[in-house]
């Protein structure tokens, strides 16, 4: 397990083993950890497939990181105690939802234009567990750089801008 900056200030990704938390999205957190995030040591916690996103106050962090470090290995000791949280105003549905959003936006734009570009099609199927499902259409169904184009643009481009992706599937792979 290792930190990661998060994407707003204030927020540390805890980069845990796939499989770890079969829950997703915002979370209370069992043990010491749930101490803290009640007693607003920390605030939100929301579980991706690969990472625990914790949000705390930047300026503590320095202070309180090595205790969050010591309460989450603890807490992951226990799966089945983390619960769903309420839901917290701000919080990403669920990191499959923020997932699909950027799948799509890469689809819309630059990966997109490309497969467009030579006559082929790329459209979102699913996003589960962090994988995401894809059907490649037009030119590009037969097409033996479709393999290439999959990997090295359209996950290389998803996995750039989202740490919780586990993976990209083409339909009927």
């Amino acid at each position: 397990m290792h930190p990661e900056p998060g994407e707003l200030p204030g927020q540390i990704r805890w980069i845990i083993p796939p499989g770890v938390l079969d829950i997703r999205g915002p979370v209370r957190a069992p043990r010491e950890l749930g101490r803290m995030q009640n007693d607003g040591t920390i605030g939100e916690i929301i579980v991706g497939p690969r990472s625990v996103l914790i949000t705390a106050d930047s300026s503590a962090w320095r202070r309180i990181g090595p205790a969050v470090r010591t309460a989450l290995t603890d807490a992951l000791r226990t799966p089945g105690d983390w619960l769903p949280s309420a839901k917290v105003p701000g919080a990403r549905a669920s990191s499959d939802g923020a997932i699909a959003d950027i799948a799509r936006d890469v689809i819309r734009t630059q990966v997109g234009d490309y497969v467009r570009s030579h006559g082929g099609r790329i459209e979102l199927i699913d996003v589960s567990d962090g994988v995401v499902t894809v059907d490649l259409g037009g030119a590009c169904r037969g097409c033996r750089a479709a393999h290439d184009t999959l990997r090295s643009g359209f996950e290389g481009e998803l996995r750039r801008r989202c740490r919780d992706v586990v993976g990209v599937r083409a339909r009927g792979d």
